[in-house]
């Protein structure tokens, strides 16, 4: 690490492809044979973090296993890629790099033989009364900066198993949305505890789309997966051409725009009688730290008129979900 990662002086000025290939190499360098593996996750298991990472392929060549093998046994390079991570972490503003940054910044602070997730990984959720979701990760790579809905956000895991522990309370019914589906944690699990009419899992990215309709296929449930552009969306178009009873979104927000069209889209489709379960991460470092009171700015928590916030919970971060720039987790229930 102490050769080929960029000084930490010039993280600022670097782009973020070279600190992604920058994590790559370090992932090669560290987990230098990615295995496939399946991992059975409780919600409350603190062996497993939420996210999985995946390499690229590696633009230039990583030394031998067993040259690099003092190298990583070595606890002055270990120590040096803790701070340089820890660094990145603090002064990044790319999501995909604090995604990766963070997975890796865990798996060093594990344990030397953490296992490597620079594949596809195959994950199984446990959550409340039973409820079992199979969900399939796939990686994200520097060749593509949008497609952050691959991978399993911690906030879809709090959100779904509040949603199973306690059903009755978030009244899934009628004509359910999820906004920025990603995997299809969330719409999955409402599909297990709900009698819905409807449930509408939606996207942007083609890449996220196609890897939700394979986790929708996979937990063999009744979930409808479309594409949905928050900044132009068909409303002319079935199923967009009526009003849904519920809307979810979880981790959906990371810039103020997002807010914005999120807003939009909730004022278009919920329901006159409908409720709008929102859930995201309360980031404590990087450019994202203040993207909760944008939030709270848009979905003003002090409106009495229109959308209006009728609760506001805070959840603490749980040992073992999340990454670590995520201090905790904000639920908004907002409705007419």
């Amino acid at each position: 690490p102490t050769t080929f990662l960029p000084p930490l002086g010039r993280l600022s000025s670097l782009p973020v492809e070279a600190l992604i290939h920058a994590l790559d190499t370090l992932s090669a360098y560290y987990w230098p044979l990615p295995l496939p593996n399946k991992t059975d996750h409780a919600i409350h298991d603190v062996s497993v973090p939420d996210s999985g990472y995946a390499s690229a392929e590696e633009e230039e060549e990583v030394d031998s296993d067993s040259d690099n093998e003092e190298g990583r046994e070595d606890p002055f390079e270990r120590a040096h890629a803790f701070r340089w991570l820890t660094t990145l972490l603090a002064r990044a503003d790319d999501p995909i790099v604090l995604e990766l940054a963070g997975v890796l910044l865990e798996r060093l602070a594990a344990t030397p033989d953490s296992q490597p997730t620079e594949c596809a990984v195959t994950r199984v959720f446990n959550f409340s009364n039973g409820v079992k979701v199979e969900m399939n990760d796939e990686p994200v790579t520097a060749t593509d900066h949008t497609s952050v809905g691959l991978q399993s956000w911690a906030s879809s895991i709090h959100l779904s198993e509040r949603m199973c522990a306690d059903p009755e309370t978030y009244n899934l019914r009628g004509r359910i949305l999820e906004l920025g589906a990603g995997t299809g944690l969330v719409s999955i699990a409402a599909a297990k505890i709900s009698n819905a009419e409807l449930i509408v899992a939606t996207d942007f990215h083609p890449d996220v789309l196609a890897n939700l309709q394979v986790n929708v296929d996979a937990n063999k449930c009744d979930v409808q997966v479309e594409k949905l552009d928050w900044a132009a969306p068909p409303y002319g178009d079935t199923p967009f051409d009526a009003p849904f009873d519920v809307i979810l979104a979880a981790d959906c927000i990371y810039h103020v725009d997002h807010a914005r069209w999120i807003r939009g889209v909730v004022e278009k489709l919920l329901a006159k009688d409908g409720t709008f379960w929102m859930m995201f991460a309360l980031r404590s470092i990087g450019r994202h730290e203040g993207l909760a009171d944008i939030v709270d700015e848009v979905f003003n928590a002090n409106a009495t008129d229109g959308l209006v916030v009728h609760q506001r919970l805070d959840v603490q971060r749980t040992q073992g979900i999340g990454r670590p720039d995520e201090g905790g987790y904000r639920l908004l229930q907002i409705r007419w």
